[in-house]
């Protein structure tokens, strides 16, 4: 008599057993569930707009549901609440309008998404307006101007934490980055965007320095005391790199966690794009003067972090022949004159590569690359500068390139 088989037998009992197994998981997986729900290919939104008179671009890529944006929003960026506050109710409202308005599938997440946007867009511009009212120059009525103008008003919370950051950058470079440099760049004539510079005379630079000095300001409780009462505050080198770390928690906020914030060059960035790849950031050329055209040297993948880019080719004024650029030494008090052209910094939050790239173009070269050398692995940085044996018949032997990123 033959045997029967048991192959029949033990192929029932495992899957019996896996079926068992899959029913205990804590978080077992649903190939069914959402299929109505599921979301198409994140769409690449782009909000543009001025900020600190400078061309701004957010660019983000929205993965959560409609579900998810019509959820209360989360707390957003310390110091900047009452500015985003009208913005955040808007945008909950308009999500949950585009969740119920009845359509379903890709054609409600994607109005959903318009709506956000849409609400986004006025939540940003509420933000960097609130920050214009504060450090803007251009508003008399700013609290930096009012600070500036010896009003002794009192500080709020932003305030103070980008003067904390702005003294933390000058005591990290040895106050070659430096806020109070402000009476120096106006006298030199590059306080305005059409430069009409010059030099100053011994005395009246000395006399300006003597009302320059980061350790010259300091904070007492909310309150600003200054050494010298012609002392002023001037945040733009580093105030840029600051918004845009104000928007990226914005963005985090609302959930989103995919994006490129601009803020006229200083730029913070997270995630990648649909494809896979990291953003791909453009280093400019050095121009040969303020009009000429913009041309990349050097393309950067970059993801998760900071970058930002200071130079001294664009912004200089010209006496006797010779090229006078806008970066002024705090120390000397005179204008910068260094082979480095350009400096590109990258870390962690845009305000310290904001500071640190002005720092670097101070130090110059050589100093740029003796501090990296004594704090290694805390910045990558790029330098361009230009070749003692550069020459404009040969455009690609006029640049040097030096970068302590790895390959």
């Amino acid at each position: 008599m033959k045997r029967k088989s048991n192959t029949g037998l033990y192929l029932g009992i495992c899957v019996i057993v896996a079926v068992i197994v899959y029913l205990l998981l804590p978080n077992k997986p649903n190939p069914w569930r959402g299929l109505r729900e599921r979301k198409p290919e994140a769409v690449l939104h782009t909000i543009e707009g001025l900020a600190q008179g400078s061309y701004y671009r957010v660019s983000y890529f929205d993965d959560v549901t409609v579900a998810e944006a019509a959820e209360a929003v989360a707390a957003e960026t310390e110091g900047a609440v009452e500015a985003a506050a009208a913005g955040a109710a808007t945008e909950t409202a308009a999500v949950e309008a585009a969740a119920t308005t009845g359509t379903t599938g890709a054609a409600g997440v994607a109005a959903a998404e318009a709506a956000r946007e849409t609400a986004l867009r006025h939540s940003i511009d509420s933000l960097l307006r609130a920050f214009d009212l504060r450090f803007s120059l251009w508003e008399d009525s700013s609290l930096l101007c009012r600070v500036n103008r010896n009003e002794d008003p009192i500080l709020d919370a932003m305030f103070i934490d980008l003067f904390g950051k702005a003294v933390l950058a000058s005591e990290w470079t040895d106050g070659a980055f430096d806020i109070t440099v402000a009476p120096l760049v106006k006298a030199y004539g590059f306080a305005k965007e059409a430069v009409r510079g010059h030099r100053l005379s011994a005395g009246c630079r000395d006399s300006l320095l003597a009302r320059v000095g980061y350790a010259k300001a300091s904070l007492q409780g909310n309150r600003l005391v200054k050494q010298h009462p012609d002392l002023q505050l001037d945040f733009n080198a580093i105030a840029q790199g600051y918004c845009a770390d104000l928007v990226a928690g914005f963005l985090e906020s609302r959930g989103l966690h995919r994006y490129l914030v601009d803020i006229g060059g200083e730029m913070r960035l997270k995630g990648l794009k649909n494809d896979g790849a990291p953003w791909q950031i453009a280093i400019e050329q050095p121009a040969d003067d303020a009009t000429a055209s913009r041309q990349i040297y050097h393309t950067i993948p970059l993801t998760d972090a900071s970058i930002v880019t200071s130079g001294n080719y664009r912004k200089y004024f010209e006496e006797n022949g010779r090229r006078f650029s806008h970066t002024i030494s705090p120390k000397t008090g005179e204008p910068v004159r260094d082979s480095l052209l350009s400096a590109t910094v990258i870390c962690a939050y845009a305000w310290e590569a904001d500071a640190m790239a002005t720092a670097f173009m101070v130090m110059g070269l050589a100093g740029t690359q003796r501090y990296l050398e004594a704090h290694p692995d805390r910045y990558e940085v790029f330098l361009i500068y230009a070749r003692s044996d550069g020459s404009k018949i040969l455009p690609d032997r006029r640049f040097g390139l030096w970068t302590n990123r790895p390959e």
